[in-house]
């Protein structure tokens, strides 16, 4: 019993340090990012370091504009959702809302595993409110 509750302990620990070394990467990442493109593009031959320069400055103008993008579509989606939900008289319509608008970052998955919380509470309100809660949901994550 006390390797199990040891285990659980360590891969806890263990999942919250993978996110905080992730975390910390990313934001050194994005605090200068020039230094580490010249860093990458010194690792090619002189020749190819102006292209490559080119072409890491496009990826960056093009993440640039598609995460802004992503973020704009992920707000409409949490902002229509609460407004569904709360017509529909669903309890914790915002907090759903806003479940439903950080997994519409996940491309194809993400609506339908914001539907899970969404249907597990509606079905405690009736079964019609759930059939209303999965149209919802269905005709949110096609538009």
């Amino acid at each position: 019993m006390f390797s199990k509750v040891t285990g659980i302990f360590s891969s806890t620990i263990g999942v919250f340090a993978d996110i905080f070394i992730i975390l910390i990467t990313g934001l050194f990442l994005a605090a200068d990012p020039r230094m580490y493109t010249k860093g990458f593009t010194s690792l090619f031959p002189v020749t190819f370091r102006n292209r490559l320069s080119e072409v890491l400055d496009k990826v960056h103008v093009t993440l640039t504009l598609w995460m802004a993008a992503k973020l704009i579509s992920m707000a409409v989606v949490g902002i229509l959702t609460a407004i569904g939900l709360v017509v529909l008289g669903i309890p914790l319509s915002y907090a759903l809302a806003l479940i439903a608008a950080l997994l519409s970052f996940i491309t194809n998955i993400g609506p339908y595993l914001a539907l899970a919380p969404a249907l597990l509470i509606a079905f405690m309100s009736g079964p019609q409110d759930a059939l209303y809660v999965l149209i919802l949901y269905f005709w949110s994550s096609n538009c």
